[in-house]
């Protein structure tokens, strides 16, 4: 099961760069070769309607390395 479709499974809101995607992609140069690469966030949101205390939002990433790591962000 990849990521995005954890995410889509716990309730999360899609927050991509398209709509109803998770992914949200962007350029670095980087590598020996100092090569332009594509890198990829999954992004998903608990907006304030749903969460516990209605006040906030929040956005939960993660950011596939050698493996997947985690990221929260409340927004108040």
């Amino acid at each position: 099961m990849s990521i995005a479709q954890k995410f889509e499974q716990a309730g999360l809101v899609a927050a991509g760069d398209e709509v109803g995607s998770y992914i949200q992609s962007w350029q670095e140069m980087g590598g020996e070769s100092e090569r332009e690469v594509t890198l990829k966030n999954i992004i998903g949101v608990i907006p304030a309607a749903i969460a516990d205390d209605k006040t906030e939002t929040i956005v939960i990433g993660a950011h596939w390395l050698s493996s997947y790591k985690f990221f929260l962000i409340k927004l108040n």
